[in-house]
Protein backbone atom coordinates (compact mmCIF):
# COMPACT_ATOMS: atom_id res chain seq x y z
CA UNK A 1 0.00 0.00 0.00
CA UNK A 2 1.34 3.64 -0.59
CA UNK A 3 2.51 6.00 1.75
CA UNK A 4 -0.23 8.37 1.30
CA UNK A 5 1.44 10.72 3.87
CA UNK A 6 4.33 11.08 1.43
CA UNK A 7 5.24 14.64 0.56
CA UNK A 8 8.07 14.47 -1.84
CA UNK A 9 7.91 16.05 -4.76
CA UNK A 10 7.08 14.41 -7.42
CA UNK A 11 4.21 13.51 -5.03
CA UNK A 12 3.27 17.00 -4.38
CA UNK A 13 3.59 17.72 -8.33
CA UNK A 14 1.36 14.92 -9.46
CA UNK A 15 -1.09 16.35 -6.77
CA UNK A 16 -0.92 20.04 -8.25
CA UNK A 17 -1.29 18.53 -12.18
CA UNK A 18 -4.34 16.33 -10.90
CA UNK A 19 -5.83 19.42 -9.42
CA UNK A 20 -4.87 21.75 -12.34
CA UNK A 21 -6.42 19.10 -14.88
CA UNK A 22 -9.71 18.40 -12.90
CA UNK A 23 -9.75 22.54 -12.98
CA UNK A 24 -9.57 22.64 -17.11
CA UNK A 25 -11.68 20.03 -17.47
CA UNK A 26 -14.40 21.00 -15.45
CA UNK A 27 -13.72 24.66 -16.47
CA UNK A 28 -14.17 23.67 -20.35
CA UNK A 29 -18.02 22.86 -20.07
CA UNK A 30 -18.58 26.35 -18.22
CA UNK A 31 -16.65 28.05 -21.13
CA UNK A 32 -18.49 25.93 -23.68
CA UNK A 33 -21.91 27.15 -22.22
CA UNK A 34 -20.64 30.74 -22.57
CA UNK A 35 -19.04 30.23 -26.13
CA UNK A 36 -22.07 28.81 -27.60
CA UNK A 37 -23.89 31.95 -26.90
CA UNK A 38 -22.15 33.16 -29.91
CA UNK A 39 -20.54 31.03 -32.10
CA UNK A 40 -22.04 27.56 -33.66
CA UNK A 41 -20.92 24.29 -32.35
CA UNK A 42 -18.54 23.25 -35.06
CA UNK A 43 -17.04 26.89 -34.86
CA UNK A 44 -16.35 26.84 -31.36
CA UNK A 45 -14.89 22.81 -31.76
CA UNK A 46 -12.37 24.56 -34.72
CA UNK A 47 -11.41 27.27 -32.37
CA UNK A 48 -10.78 24.72 -29.99
CA UNK A 49 -8.68 22.24 -31.81
CA UNK A 50 -6.83 25.75 -33.40
CA UNK A 51 -5.59 26.48 -30.28
CA UNK A 52 -4.84 23.29 -28.65
CA UNK A 53 -2.83 22.26 -31.67
CA UNK A 54 -1.34 26.14 -31.36
CA UNK A 55 -0.54 25.34 -27.66
CA UNK A 56 0.70 21.89 -27.55
CA UNK A 57 2.81 21.29 -30.62
CA UNK A 58 5.66 23.43 -29.16
CA UNK A 59 5.15 21.35 -26.07
CA UNK A 60 5.74 17.99 -28.45
CA UNK A 61 8.23 19.31 -30.41
CA UNK A 62 10.27 20.07 -27.15
CA UNK A 63 9.42 16.79 -25.39
CA UNK A 64 9.70 14.26 -28.00
CA UNK A 65 7.64 11.65 -26.77
CA UNK A 66 7.23 8.30 -28.18
CA UNK A 67 4.93 7.87 -30.71
CA UNK A 68 2.95 4.84 -31.48
CA UNK A 69 4.55 2.30 -33.38
CA UNK A 70 3.08 0.20 -36.03
CA UNK A 71 -0.40 0.88 -37.84
CA UNK A 72 -2.61 -1.03 -35.53
CA UNK A 73 -1.41 0.90 -33.10
CA UNK A 74 -1.81 4.30 -34.76
CA UNK A 75 -5.47 3.30 -36.01
CA UNK A 76 -6.19 2.85 -32.05
CA UNK A 77 -4.89 6.47 -31.69
CA UNK A 78 -7.09 7.53 -34.44
CA UNK A 79 -10.62 5.68 -33.53
CA UNK A 80 -9.88 6.44 -29.94
CA UNK A 81 -9.32 10.70 -30.94
CA UNK A 82 -12.26 10.48 -33.47
CA UNK A 83 -14.44 9.11 -30.82
CA UNK A 84 -13.53 11.11 -28.06
CA UNK A 85 -12.53 14.73 -29.30
CA UNK A 86 -15.31 14.56 -33.01
CA UNK A 87 -18.62 12.73 -32.08
CA UNK A 88 -17.99 13.00 -28.14
CA UNK A 89 -17.59 16.98 -28.14
CA UNK A 90 -20.24 17.54 -31.04
CA UNK A 91 -22.68 15.72 -28.86
CA UNK A 92 -21.99 17.81 -25.61
CA UNK A 93 -21.97 20.90 -27.59
CA UNK A 94 -25.19 20.48 -29.45
CA UNK A 95 -26.65 19.13 -25.87
CA UNK A 96 -25.73 22.49 -24.87
CA UNK A 97 -27.19 24.08 -27.79
CA UNK A 98 -30.54 22.72 -27.43
CA UNK A 99 -30.19 23.49 -23.36
CA UNK A 100 -29.42 20.71 -21.35
CA UNK A 101 -26.98 22.37 -18.40
CA UNK A 102 -23.13 22.33 -18.79
CA UNK A 103 -23.29 21.04 -15.27
CA UNK A 104 -25.25 18.26 -16.00
CA UNK A 105 -23.52 17.14 -18.95
CA UNK A 106 -20.53 17.57 -16.74
CA UNK A 107 -21.71 15.00 -14.41
CA UNK A 108 -22.87 12.65 -17.27
CA UNK A 109 -19.52 12.76 -19.04
CA UNK A 110 -17.36 12.11 -15.87
CA UNK A 111 -19.41 8.97 -15.62
CA UNK A 112 -18.72 7.69 -19.14
CA UNK A 113 -15.44 5.51 -19.30
CA UNK A 114 -15.25 6.23 -23.04
CA UNK A 115 -11.34 6.54 -22.89
CA UNK A 116 -11.18 2.60 -22.04
CA UNK A 117 -13.78 1.62 -24.00
CA UNK A 118 -12.74 2.79 -27.01
CA UNK A 119 -8.83 1.68 -26.59
CA UNK A 120 -9.87 -1.82 -25.61
CA UNK A 121 -12.00 -2.39 -28.63
CA UNK A 122 -9.14 -2.00 -30.83
CA UNK A 123 -6.27 -3.41 -28.66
Amino acid sequence: MPNLSANTPSSLRDSLLSVVFVLFWAGGFTFAKLGLQNAAPFTLLCLRYFFAVGLFLPVFLLMRPALPQGRREWLAVAVTGLMMQVVFFSFVYHAIVLGVAAGTIAVVASLQPVEYCSVSVLC
